[in-house]
């Protein structure tokens, strides 16, 4: 008499379902990181998108500018894909203030990024920029800190 004897290929269940377990936590572990760096990016986007006012404002401080809330004045759009609301103030002392709001992922929506420039005392022309956020600190721009 012969003895048949069956063999055993493929998975077992309880093997195919920590599997499917080690990959769903690797996937929710990927995308919190992805969300970050996706919210950084629309950071460091929003805040390029004001520094171009920066040369702006230099130039009109040099110059003895009048005082400006308006954004083209000082070479900015008033509103942008990343920024729906760019707002901005220069005096004639030199001081200015370029603000942005973000649009984005829940990280970053409606949080703001903003450049101050403080000037001198020699009349405003050699001034300090500073940068201001209320995002969260791991989500700044390292130019940013």
């Amino acid at each position: 008499m012969s003895i048949i004897r069956k063999a055993n290929f493929g998975f077992t269940l309880i093997e195919l379902m920590i599997v499917v377990a080690i990959i769903s936590v690797l996937t929710a572990i990927s995308i919190a990181l992805y969300s970050e760096y996706v919210a950084r990016s629309q950071v460091s986007t929003g805040l390029a998108e004001i520094s171009y006012g920066r040369s702006w404002v230099e130039t009109r401080a040099a110059e003895s500018g009048l005082d400006t809330n308006e954004a083209s004045d000082l070479g900015l759009a008033s509103s942008t894909k990343r920024c729906p609301m760019i707002s901005v103030a220069y005096r004639s002392n030199g001081s200015a203030q370029l603000s942005c709001m973000l649009a984005g992922n829940s990280l970053v929506n409606r949080q703001t990024i903003t450049l101050k420039r403080d000037p001198s005392q020699d009349g405003g022309i050699m001034g300090t920029w500073t940068c201001q956020s209320t995002v969260a600190e791991r989500l700044k721009p390292d130019s940013c800190n």
